[in-house]
């Protein structure tokens, strides 16, 4: 079944259906290899079986899926208040919220960006870094998948706002004129919607 948009990622409200997700997929996981073990016990009545090496290496994706639910957990959603001062601003803009973004050394949550022409403006609440860290991060991401993008990411959501009126208002000439070559994966995809698309890429 594919997902409704209200569970895709870069909606609001993603962090805390995956957090749902994700806790029952963990679950279930090592609810599996917990059966098998005990299988095997109850069968032969030692540890030393086939069953136990089986469950034991049905353990690490387990384990795997354990790490995700808990970088997910330690994520807090966006403020349900931001959220709604934003959708007053976003007008026609494509807007993606609550990306945990992930890097080598760092990690930044954005509570909403926008993608408009050449511009991604973003807005995040808890910066743990200057904001130009992040922006070069994106900055350069984009570019190795072939989008030279302004970046900005404000820390302040009034000044967001502001920017969102102002892409808003020139939306049809910010996106007039730019060169474009639709990727044969995706091929109903615009230009900002491809790159909106890598900034999901980056995303937890």
């Amino acid at each position: 079944m594919k997902q409704t948009v209200k569970e895709k990622k870069g909606y609001y409200g993603y962090i805390s259906r995956e957090r749902r997700k994700r806790f029952f997929i963990t679950l279930g996981l090592f609810a599996l290899p917990l059966a098998l073990f005990l299988a095997g016990y109850l069968t032969t009545h030692t540890t030393k079986n086939l069953l136990t090496v089986v469950a034991v290496v049905g353990c690490l994706p387990a384990c795997k899926s354990l790490v995700g639910l808990i970088m997910v957990c330690i994520v807090k959603p966006m403020d349900d208040g931001d959220y709604g001062q934003i959708r007053q601003h976003a007008g026609d803009l494509l807007m993606s919220y609550e990306l945990y973004i992930t890097s080598y050394d760092n990690s930044e949550f954005i509570c909403a960006a926008a993608v408009c022409g050449t511009y991604v403006i973003g807005y995040s609440d808890r910066l743990k870094n200057p904001p130009e860290i992040l922006e070069e991060h994106i900055h350069k991401l984009l570019a190795q998948n072939g989008y030279k993008q302004t970046v900005k990411i404000f820390k302040d959501i009034r000044p967001f706002l502001e920017r969102l009126d102002s892409l808003n208002k020139n939306k049809s000439s910010l996106e007039s004129g730019l060169s474009f070559t639709p990727d044969p994966r995706y091929p109903d995809y615009d230009r900002n919607q491809m790159v909106r698309h890598v900034l999901l890429r980056l995303a937890l």
